[in-house]
């Protein structure tokens, strides 16, 4: 039995999503096993959710059995049989004394998952606590326990006593409560409760660790020198600001000297003995020098945090050494400590070299949980341990965990929160979804124009200003309210949409918005009225972020400010921005832990529908409009033909992701699928930056003009570092070598798929026409190839763009 294997790889748990269910092995309920006569040990449960319970035993005496080999199921039954006999007369006053279940095994553990010992016991009635009779077997003991708290979790088996089932319910329950930063656990002693008078198929079994209390660390006053104190060694000086509610203290360190050398395959006695050597006078200079603390214990990781990627023990010189001798030992560096800012964390738990692995994985797992339970960003993966006492004195003793961080951990800090502490990424998949855009920030300013993705949103009015009752009615869509009971995860920002009168005097409408992810595709329709689901078409707007505490006290007088400064600011830019149509877009709930992050914005307008072909310059992203798509690239040639609206191009080489269309796969199925590929649906999981045209493309025998094929397809971006495999069979990925075209463009509203068919057949016709008698024509119809593109969403507003050509060379 592994039973610590959840002790190995604690920074793992760091955002892993966690499933507590017992799946396939739910347990049999208490009522139905402790009844009819059965006894069972009573206790209170302080919490319960689906992780596990936390519970109070009440103190007591227990009997006990060794158990030989814990990995052999036979010695368990061996150590029952024991138990059993005693329990049936087998001591010294013939006493046949009642079992009160279930039935303890408790395993003592060593460091590096090696069990040194266990022991199956069962709780005595209380009638025996003060006097049991003696064993009159062999290897029977009594164990006298104070009241216990135990975190335990139950699962059900058919299983005499399932071992790997047992491994991975210790495995779930010790990541669970890590997860939560509940590290004050004895870890070294699991425990399995066994209920075997189960006269069910599926028996009853419980995992659990014993929860212990936290000790203080020993206080510096005992630690450091100063006046009072001068036989104490020096400490490092730093200036230090605890951060509320919480036991974490931030602190800058003064500029040191530190003696280092690397720690190889966790030989950290050898290491200090390098260090120790040299400050004993192991160097050129022959110099001694005092002993300086906290000897520091660093750890650098992997991006995942999946390994360690350096590894290194240091001692502090003193702080009147400016130029420390140079080591003998190659192995032994002196370098500069910088001033820099950590986060730490103290503990008072009795270290020996057993355990110390592990109380510090554990107390840094409980720094972590703390800070991104208040919201604070921490990029560096640089961890490292503070060392005060020598490893196994008695009583208190004082160590410290912590990370290096470069931000500002102020509690009244004013910058927004980074959307890499709000959004899931590979580094926190615990985060939410955000709805995707590309951002092009104003030069000089903290505005920026973002171009936002089409996305999912479910929307409902606020009606009386009641925020909540929306909020709450687009949550019961989201949780199943819906026609097929579809529960979907929600994104963020949460935004709240409102429409101004043309004077900007009086609010006319306002509406709460929640962005969804839908894999599907197809929203499941909302049972409420009031709820609407949509898709949002490719929409662009000017945003101004900005932190500092909003909560619901201050929230309205925060936004109208905000909304003043930002129309007053507008005026400064040539941006033709809706005046009426304005949002706020909000990342936190009110009164969250700052920094916070909350924008304002107003939506950028479009032009109204005009019969004209849009410009490129209206389309395509250049130094000017850098929140426009990327369009295909190509140069113009001649033709020949005097045709204002035809054009040659010749379009640089590409690489294409494209659909074919078949009686399975429609036009729109095809969309969705590139847009799906462009999203992220590819085997690295990169979201590409969309680009235009949206190329439809029609292959047709020379001879018979039969259609031969059909598809859809999209560029990838110039600037593009990989070409990712897609996910779906449909997809396909082609590199397109220069070709020629001849174009014919066109403008005009399209709002369907249908009306855009007609449009094409429409103007290629028109094309045809033109073509004819020139020797375009039989290069056309000899390669065969003519397509359409399209370079807006339907239905969008303002001047459209539309071609249809023929492939002349390939």
């Amino acid at each position: 039995m592994k039973v610590l294997i959840v002790l190995v790889g604690l920074l793992a748990v760091r955002g892993s999503e966690l499933k507590c269910d017992s799946g396939n092995r739910p347990a049999p309920p208490l009522y139905k096993l402790c009844n009819n006569g059965t006894q069972c040990i009573n206790y209170t449960v302080e919490e319960a959710n689906s992780c596990y319970e936390v519970r109070h035993y009440p103190g007591g005496r227990w009997v006990a059995a060794d158990i030989d080999r814990p990995d052999k199921f036979k010695d368990f039954k061996k150590a029952w049989k024991r138990l059993a006999a005693y329990l049936d007369g087998k001591n010294t006053e013939n006493a046949k004394i009642e079992a009160i279940y279930p039935v303890g095994h408790i395993f003592f553990v060593e460091e590096g998952e090696k069990m040194y010992s266990a022991a199956a016991a069962v709780y005595l009635p209380e009638d025996y606590h003060d006097s049991p009779p003696v064993p009159t077997g062999k290897r029977i003991h009594f164990s006298e326990k104070g009241p216990q708290k135990l975190y335990a979790r139950a699962f059900g088996s058919k299983k005499k006593f399932p071992v790997k089932d047992i491994d991975e319910e210790l495995e779930t329950l010790a990541k669970s409560l890590q997860k939560e930063g509940i590290v004050d656990v004895d870890w070294a002693t699991p425990i399995v409760f066994a209920y075997f008078n189960s006269k069910s198929k599926v028996k009853r079994f419980e995992v659990a660790f014993m929860g212990k209390k936290s000790i203080e660390p020993k206080p510096f006053s005992e630690i450091c020198q100063s006046a009072s104190r001068p036989d104490l060694p020096e400490c490092a000086k730093y200036e230090s600001k605890r951060i509320n509610a919480s036991d974490l203290e931030v602190r800058s360190y003064k500029r040191y000297k530190i003696a280092v050398t690397e720690i190889r395959s966790f030989d950290y006695g050898g290491a200090f003995q390098r260090l120790r050597s040299y400050m004993g006078g192991n160097n050129y200079g022959n110099e001694t020098y005092n002993l300086t603390l906290p000897l520091i214990i660093t750890a650098s990781f992997s991006e995942d945090y999946s390994h360690m990627t350096e590894h290194h023990m240091g001692v502090l010189l003193p702080s009147d050494v400016k130029y420390p001798a140079e080591p003998h030992d190659y192995q032994v560096k002196i370098v500069d400590l910088p001033r820099q800012k950590v986060i730490v964390r103290a503990f008072g738990d009795e270290l020996i070299y057993e355990n110390a692995h592990r109380l510090y994985g554990l107390n840094l797992e409980k720094l972590f949980y703390e800070l991104r339970a208040k919201g604070m960003d921490i990029k560096s993966r640089d961890m490292f341990a503070l060392v005060y006492d020598d490893i196994g004195v008695k009583g208190p003793q004082r160590h410290e965990v912590g990370v290096i961080t470069e931000s500002s951990i102020d509690d009244d800090k004013e910058e927004p929160k980074k959307f890499s502490d709000i959004c899931r990424s590979e580094n926190h998949p615990d985060l939410p979804e955000c709805a995707k855009f590309k951002s092009y920030p104003i030069s000089g300013t903290d505005y920026e124009i973002r171009a936002y993705y089409p996305h999912f949103v479910a929307a409902t009015p606020i009606k009386d200003n009641d925020y909540k009752a929306a909020f709450v009615e687009l949550q019961k869509y989201l949780n199943g309210w819906n026609e097929y009971a579809s529960l979907y995860e929600m994104a963020v920002p949460v935004t709240l949409s409102m429409k101004l009168s043309d004077d900007l005097d009086s609010l006319e409408e306002q509406y709460l918005a929640m962005g969804f992810s839908c894999p599907e595709d197809e929203p499941s329709e909302p049972l409420s009225s009031e709820v609407k689901v949509f898709k949002t078409p490719f929409y662009t707007v000017l945003v101004k972020p900005f932190g500092g505490k909003v909560d619901e006290n201050n929230a309205n007088e925060v936004y109208e400010k905000k909304f003043r400064e930002m129309f007053a600011d507008i005026e400064k830019y040539d941006i033709p921005v809706s005046h009426t149509d304005i949002f706020a877009l909000a990342y936190d709930y009110p009164g969250a832990s700052l920094p916070q992050r909350h924008e304002i914005g107003v939506l950028i307008k479009d032009k109204e529908d005009e019969d004209g072909v849009k410009p490129f310059s209206e389309i395509c992203q250049s130094d000017v409009n850098p929140h426009l798509l990327e369009c295909a690239r190509f140069s113009s040639f001649e033709t020949g033909l005097n045709v204002s609206d035809v054009e040659g191009r010749v379009y640089d080489r590409h690489t294409m992701v494209e659909v074919e269309l078949t009686e399975k796969i429609s036009y729109e199925d095809a969309l969705k699928e590139l847009f799906r590929y462009i999203r992220g649906a590819n085997d690295r999981q990169i979201v590409y930056n969309m680009t235009v045209p949206v190329i439809g493309t029609v292959r047709v025998d020379s001879n018979d003009g039969n259609l031969m094929e059909a598809k859809v397809a999209v560029a990838l971006p110039s600037d593009a570092e990989h070409v990712a495999k897609p996910t779906s069979t449909w997809v396909k990925v082609v590199v397109y070598d220069p070709y020629k075209v001849i174009v014919k463009s066109f403008g005009g509203k399209i709002e369907s798929v249908e009306r855009l068919d007609a449009a094409y057949k429409e103007k290629f016709n028109e094309l045809a026409r033109e073509l004819d008698g020139t020797h375009w024509t039989g290069i056309a119809r000899k390669n065969g190839y003519i397509f359409g593109m399209e370079y807006d969403m339907p239905g969008s507003k303002g001047l459209k763009r539309h071609e249809v050509g023929v492939v002349v060379s390939l």
